[in-house]
């Protein structure tokens, strides 16, 4: 009887344990059930990194954004103030070949350079400035010269025969051009020179041009009366005979008028006080400031005006240089041109 008792103490003892077992082994289950849980947990904590990392993305995007915002705005300032009112804009320019006395070919030697201005605004003067390598041969006198702005074209210098007995000639310059008066100087402004003349001459380098835009609101208004001497004055050179062959002389004198004159519908007048013992050898010619030639006296007429009517001026500006030319044809006398002027 003891031992039974003994061994069923002993069974009951035994299934304690096994049950005791049993809830372990269930815990256990349950820890890696939460622990799987808890994965899950940080699998949605990697998607709120992920998150992050795109609100970041965009940052940079808007940092590019204010970057190239701040750079248009910056080039744009730039181009729109362009250049001031009487400021000397330059620009360096090329060499101009001669034409020679045998062949000037076709075209004729050119030199052609240009010049872009920012839109500014209207202007009224515009001065002109021309630096070039000096010339030792026969000045510039074979050379013609204009300045556009793509509206309006000034012929401006045509050959003429400035400084006289040098023996180094600079082009002549400070050409204050008022033709492209209430114009808008933006755009591409051009330069041309040309040769079409067969002279002993040589070519030329242009250094630097130079373009000032006077400010409108300072710029005095243009005259449109007034009178203006010729600065040259002298001998009127006989007919050649010494020459073999014998040749006519001409005999060339200059002005240049920087006043800021319109004709404004009035008509010019050319006086001239001249003096010559033969004057039907004589023929007599004027080339204005645009380049417009008048003949004022042809040979074998008889006396020479002293007053001529300019009527091709009337409508255009005087400011420039004009070239007044003595054609002596036939050998005897020389003369003198003791005055000479343009009035209106």
């Amino acid at each position: 009887m003891r031992t039974l008792l003994t061994a069923l103490a002993a069974s009951v003892a035994i299934m304690f344990l096994i049950g005791c077992t049993s809830s372990v082994v269930t815990k256990n289950d349950d820890d890696e059930d939460t622990d799987s849980s808890d994965l899950d947990s940080d699998s949605d904590g990697d998607s709120d990194s992920d998150s992050d990392s795109d609100t970041d993305a965009d940052t940079d995007t808007d940092s590019d954004t204010d970057s190239d915002t701040d750079s248009d705005t910056d080039t744009d300032t730039g181009t729109d103030t362009g250049p001031l009112w009487d400021v000397e804009i330059c620009q360096t320019g090329g060499y101009m070949n001669d034409c020679g006395i045998i062949s000037c070919g076709s075209p004729p030697p050119s030199l052609t350079e240009t010049m872009v201005i920012p839109a500014t605004g209207n202007g009224k003067l515009v001065t002109l400035s021309i630096d070039t390598n000096p010339r030792t041969i026969f000045s510039f006198s074979d050379i013609s010269a204009t300045l556009s702005n793509g509206t309006t074209t000034v012929n401006f210098f045509n050959n003429y025969n400035a400084a006289t007995g040098a023996t180094s000639h600079n082009f002549p310059t400070e050409w204050r051009i008022p033709h492209f008066w209430g114009e808008e100087i933006g755009g591409t402004w051009t330069l041309e020179f040309e040769d079409s003349e067969y002279t002993a001459g040589n070519g030329f380098s242009l250094l630097e041009w130079c373009l000032t835009f006077e400010d409108p609101s300072t710029t005095a208004t243009y005259l449109t009366s007034g009178n203006w001497s010729g600065t040259q004055t002298g001998q009127i050179d006989d007919y050649n005979s010494t020459n073999d062959p014998p040749s006519p002389t001409t005999s060339v004198f200059e002005t240049k008028i920087n006043d800021l004159i319109n004709a404004n519908g009035s008509t010019p007048t050319l006086s001239l006080t001249v003096s010559h013992s033969s004057p039907s050898d004589l023929s007599i010619s004027l080339i204005a400031a645009d380049g417009t030639n008048f003949s004022i006296k042809s040979q074998g007429s008889g006396s020479i005006p002293s007053t001529f009517p300019l009527t091709g001026l009337s409508s255009d500006w005087l400011t420039g240089m004009y070239k007044l030319s003595f054609t002596d044809h036939s050998a005897g006398t020389s003369g003198t041109l003791s005055g000479w002027s343009i009035g209106i």
